[in-house]
C-alpha cells in the first residue's frame, strides 16, 4: 500500500486547527473515488435528476394538452386520471427509493475495502501512532465511506423539490412540501449514519472483505430479498428488530402517510403492519449496538 494512504500528511497534531476526523474522512473519500463503482453511482444520481426534470416537464405538457389548470395543490392529484392523492412527499419518496440503490452500490462495493485495507496492511498501527483520537478515526471513516453518496443524494432530492415547486406548487403547497422534504432528508441522514456504523462493525467482526460485504448485503437488503416471505408469514414485527431498512421505511411511511398513496409498493405494504414506536426503539438499539461493535476494529492494534 502506498505510504501516502496512511500518512495523513495534512494532520499537524492535537493543537492544530485541522480537524482530525476531517482528515480521516478526506483520505477515505479519496480512496472511495478511485473505485469505478462509486463514480458510476454518483453519475447515476446526477443522471436521475435529468430524468426527474423530464418527468415534470412532460407531466406539465400533458396537463396543458388536457386543458387542466396548472398547480399541484399538495393534496390534489397531479392529473385527473390519478384517482388517489399524489403528494410532494409521495413523489419524492418514490424518487428516494430509486436513489437508495446508488448509495447501496457505492457503500457495499467499496466501503468495506475503504475501512479494511488499513487494518489488513498494518496501516492502522501507523495511523494510531500519530496523535489521532480513536473516536475521530471512527467518525472520519464512517463519514468518508457514506458522506459523498449521501451528500449527492440529499442535493438531488433538494433540486427535485425545487423543480416540483417551479412546475406545480403554490406557495402554500411548497411550505407543506418543505416539511415533507425535511422528513426525507432526515431519512437520508439516518441511512448514512447506519450505513457508516454497520460498515465499521462488519469489518470489526471479520477482517475478510468478502465476508464483511456479504454480512452488509444481508443486513441491508434482507427486506428486499425476503420481503415476500416475511409478509406472507406475518413476521414483520420480528424482522424490524433485524433489518434497519424496515425501521427507516416504517418511520418515513408514518411521517409522510405513505400508506394512503396510489401505489404503496412492497416495502410500504410490509411496514404498515409495524408500529412506528417499535421501529424507533429498534433503530436506537441498532445504533448503540453498531457503535459498540465498531470499537472492536481496534482489537489487537496497539
Amino acid at each position: 500500500m502506498p505510504i501516502y494512504d496512511t500518512s495523513y500528511q495534512h494532520y499537524h497534531g492535537p493543537k492544530s486547527l485541522t480537524k482530525q476526523w476531517y482528515v480521516v474522512a478526506q483520505v477515505t473519500t479519496q480512496w472511495m473515488l478511485r473505485k469505478k463503482a462509486v463514480r458510476r453511482a454518483a453519475f447515476a444520481v446526477v443522471t436521475s435528476i435529468v430524468g426527474f426534470a423530464l418527468l415534470l416537464f412532460f407531466t406539465d405538457k400533458m396537463q396543458s394538452a388536457l386543458g387542466q389548470s396548472r398547480g399541484l395543490r399538495y393534496d390534489e392529484p397531479i392529473l385527473k386520471f390519478f384517482e388517489q392523492k399524489v403528494t410532494v412527499g409521495y413523489l419524492l419518496s418514490r424518487y428516494l427509493g430509486i436513489l437508495n440503490w446508488p448509495i447501496f452500490i457505492a457503500v457495499l462495493s467499496a466501503g468495506v475495502g475503504a475501512v479494511a485495507y488499513e487494518r489488513q496492511s498494518g496501516g492502522l498501527v501507523a495511523i494510531l501512532a500519530r496523535p489521532i483520537r480513536r473516536r475521530d478515526y471512527l467518525f472520519g471513516k464512517a463519514l468518508g465511506v457514506v458522506g459523498l453518496s449521501v451528500g449527492i443524494v440529499a442535493i438531488a432530492l433538494t433540486i427535485s423539490y425545487l423543480l416540483t415547486w417551479g412546475y406545480f406548487l403554490t406557495w402554500r403547497g411548497a411550505l407543506k412540501g418543505l416539511v415533507q422534504l425535511g422528513w426525507i432528508l432526515a431519512y437520508v441522514g439516518l441511512l448514512g449514519v447506519l450505513l457508516g456504523l454497520s460498515t465499521l462493525a462488519a469489518v470489526a467482526m471479520t477482517h475478510a472483505v468478502r465476508a464483511a460485504t456479504s454480512y452488509l448485503v444481508l443486513y441491508w437488503l434482507g427486506p428486499v430479498i425476503f420481503g415476500a416471505a416475511i409478509f406472507q408469514a406475518h413476521l414483520e414485527r420480528w424482522a424490524v428488530w433485524i433489518f434497519p431498512l424496515l425501521q427507516l421505511e416504517t418511520m418515513l411511511a408514518s411521517a409522510l402517510d405513505l400508506t394512503s398513496g396510489p401505489d404503496k409498493g412492497p416495502l410500504v405494504e410490509l411496514v404498515e403492519r409495524i408500529p412506528p414506536a417499535m421501529a424507533e426503539v429498534a433503530l436506537f438499539v441498532h445504533v448503540i449496538a453498531l457503535g459498540l461493535l465498531s470499537l472492536r476494529i481496534f482489537k489487537g492494534v496497539r
